[in-house]
């Protein structure tokens, strides 16, 4: 990568884990997104398996009997042997749904708001999605960078490796139109133009 086509260094906030960037409701609250900390990332990983759960419930009570039992078993299963850890499979398929949309800016909004839920944050990104996708921009690029570097260290690499293959993964030009689409995902889709009658 030439110098001219690295990114600006971090800003300061960013580098210390400090304020990130923030939405303002119509109503004046001022709604805070964290950055890249492990908590976030930590945080991430427990709200995909926690909709994973929730979904499995739903289904265990729909199917009822052992049919429901064998379901609900089936997905702990999974959750157990790591298929929804970050980067795992399951994980990036929640990630690219419509509740992962939800999930990815919820752990990022928990940081400073715990309370907040995903009715919460649907609202939110209902009544003001472009600052949601403005403030979502500036932030997921370098949350993924980290969970890529962490998921690196964690397989055996070496911190100026697990950066190298960080920074090669998220100058992939599909990995780059990903991150675009999940920060496009968030709040309402784009509406379209009814068609013409005629």
């Amino acid at each position: 990568m030439s110098r001219k086509q690295r990114r600006p260094a971090p800003p300061v906030a960013q580098i210390t884990a400090g304020a990130g960037p923030t939405v303002t409701a119509a109503d004046g609250r001022v709604y805070r997104f964290g950055f890249n900390t492990q908590d976030a990332k930590a945080r991430l990983e427990s709200l995909v398996c926690d909709h994973v759960t929730l979904e499995a419930v739903r289904r265990k009570r729909r199917l009822g009997g052992a049919d429901g039992d064998e379901a609900f078993a089936a997905v702990q299963a999974l959750i157990d042997a790591g298929h929804y850890s970050t980067l795992e499979r399951g994980w990036l398929t929640v990630l690219h749904s419509a509740d992962g949309a939800i999930l990815f800016p919820l752990a990022l909004l928990q940081e400073h708001h715990p309370e907040m839920t995903a009715a919460q944050a649907r609202e939110l990104f209902a009544a003001e999605p472009e600052q949601v996708r403005a403030a979502l921009g500036r932030v997921a690029p370098d949350f993924f960078h980290a969970v890529l570097v962490q998921v690196s260290r964690a397989k055996g690499l070496g911190p100026d490796r697990a950066a190298a293959t960080a920074r090669q993964v998220m100058g992939e030009p599909a990995v780059r139109a990903a991150l675009a689409e999940l920060v496009e995902a968030a709040g309402p889709p784009a509406t379209r133009p009814a068609p013409a009658t005629g």
